[in-house]
């Protein structure tokens, strides 16, 4: 939430915070790119992985106080 209450969202970043958003995007990239290179299985099975952890890791933040307003708190 931002300082008057209101939630957030993405065009309320600043430039910096737009730019570690995005790096750290990346950094997700590479190691799904890495890790389709040692996968047998290919891309879609890292894709698939990637869903599962992104599902797991959000029902982790929920669980620890969630997300009121679209942001973690």
């Amino acid at each position: 939430m931002s300082r008057t209450g209101e939630p957030r969202t993405f065009s309320d970043f600043t430039d910096e915070e737009r730019e570690a958003f995005y790096d750290l995007a990346d950094r997700f990239i590479d190691l799904a790119n890495e890790a389709a290179q040692d996968c047998a299985a290919g891309p879609r099975r890292v894709s698939a992985a990637m869903m599962y952890a992104t599902a797991r890791y959000n029902a982790y933040i929920a669980q620890l106080g969630g997300y009121q307003g679209g942001e973690a708190e």
